[in-house]
């Protein structure tokens, strides 16, 4: 399973020529997190176009939502993550928003493929393919 970052989607409904060439489109189940697709949905509500909205709206369609079901424990995971892991390798933090997009992929056993370097962060721990 590949789950995609927001800046991938934004890249592939644009028709970035960069990311369409580093994408295997071989791999049939490919998804997005919640959070991705609230991120996009941001995006295509602030958009003034009502033909422009309404692609933005069927482009997303394409791509199955997975959820964190467990909230709990992802909870404690992001703290763990962000407190146990990413402090003792002294790389930083990444936003809230980007572990929880982090972890719906590691909790659907799925890559993450995306364009923000700061995931790297994470690639040992995650399945992460920077683009």
């Amino acid at each position: 399973m590949i789950n995609y970052d927001n800046n991938i989607l934004h890249g592939l409904y644009y028709k970035d020529s960069e990311i369409i060439k580093n994408i295997e489109f071989t791999d049939l189940d490919i998804r997005i997190s919640r959070m991705v697709y609230l991120e996009f949905n941001k995006r295509t509500e602030k958009e003034i176009n009502a033909d422009i909205r309404d692609l933005r709206n069927e482009f997303i369609k394409q791509f199955p939502i997975v959820d964190i079901n467990r909230t709990h424990d992802i909870t404690m995971e992001i703290f763990n993550l962000h407190n146990n892991y990413l402090k003792s390798k002294q790389v930083g933090t990444l936003k809230p928003k980007d572990l929880i997009i982090a972890l719906t992929a590691k909790h659907h056993n799925a890559t993450l493929i995306t364009r923000d370097k700061d995931f790297n962060k994470v690639k040992d721990y995650i399945s992460v393919k920077c683009i």
